[in-house]
């Protein structure tokens, strides 16, 4: 209640004119605050943990509402899909997107002991099993030295990983501020996510790590396509056999380097993301329907003028 009143006293105050909600649960005060004020909502879904969140039915009655009743943004087609198999509901796919730095695409280091690699990630149990694999990999191929950007729970676990297998090579950086001013000083990246894209617009040649296990190397504009399709989260994506991301690692080339990031340009621009982003909200019209939420907060607010 209390949240839902301060969103509409910062919606009068600011002259909002659209609301936009993030998961999880602050999704439902902000729905319902733009409701009273009879403003359009639109709620971008980021990964597969915004559809299946993990509290209950309950919640999920309430999603789906504020999904029938508002402008519904996905980041990539994997939650798309997962939103209309389980809500009903259809997307606008905005991708992540990420600033257009330059980058230059220098020398390619391949099999040798010289590579610098960075890392960035949050290091939670979750992650640090992919980071694992990639790490070993890493060493058993003498492939140079790994620089982790990043910290979370489970950074001491990954600490005592490295110190136990005797990886000198490896370095923690803890947490950066603004990665993408540091890439440039590396050969290589590799990790998952939004650093996937700043790492590829650098003009870094990236190994995709996922959860659990090493994906690939994004040596073709069909790779990188591929695992946009699941925000670069490695998710059900076919994994390169060792042989394979050896023969990747070998012949990959500068103008193969330039074509990715010439592809990242086009498709995941701040520019273009934004621009699209733009044309959606300036076309938006309030839903007006029948709302369970909007009825209990009435409900409730009545209760406490009486």
């Amino acid at each position: 209640m209390r949240a839902v009143n301060e969103l509409r006293s910062l919606i009068k105050r600011y002259s909002i004119t659209v609301v936009h909600g993030h998961p999880f649960a602050s999704i439902v005060p902000a729905f319902v605050a733009s409701q009273c004020e009879r403003l359009p909502f639109v709620v971008t879904l980021h990964g597969p943990s915004s559809i299946n969140h993990g509290y209950g039915d309950t919640f999920d009655l309430m999603l789906k509402e504020v999904l029938e009743s508002s402008q519904v943004v996905s980041v990539s087609k994997e939650v798309s899909k997962l939103a209309n198999e389980k809500f009903g509901v259809e997307s606008v796919i905005l991708p992540n997107s990420v600033s257009k730095t330059n980058g230059e695409v220098g020398v390619i280091l391949k099999y040798t002991t010289q590579i610098r690699w960075l890392v960035a990630s949050r290091l939670d149990r979750m992650k640090i099993k992919g980071i694992k694999k990639f790490i070993t990999l890493i060493n058993d191929e003498g492939l140079g030295n790994i620089d982790i950007a990043g910290d979370g729970d489970a950074r001491y676990s990954l600490e005592q990983f490295c110190a136990s297998n005797n990886y000198s090579n490896v370095k923690f950086l803890g947490m950066i501020k603004d990665v993408t001013k540091i890439i440039p000083k590396y050969d290589w990246c590799a990790g998952m996510g939004r650093f996937a894209l700043e790492s590829m617009e650098a003009g870094k040649p990236f190994i995709l790590v996922g959860y659990d296990d090493i994906v690939r190397v994004m040596n073709n504009i069909d790779s990188v396509n591929i695992a946009a399709e699941v925000n670069f989260s490695g998710r059900e994506m076919t994994r390169q056999s060792l042989v394979d991301i050896r023969e990747s690692i070998a012949s990959i080339s500068k103008t193969t380097i330039l074509n990715i990031q010439r592809e990242i340009h086009e498709n995941h621009s701040e520019f273009s993301v934004w621009g699209s982003y733009i044309k959606i909200i300036t076309c938006l019209k309030y839903i007006n329907k029948p709302s369970r939420l909007l009825n209990t907060y009435h409900y409730e607010m009545k209760k406490l003028s009486v």
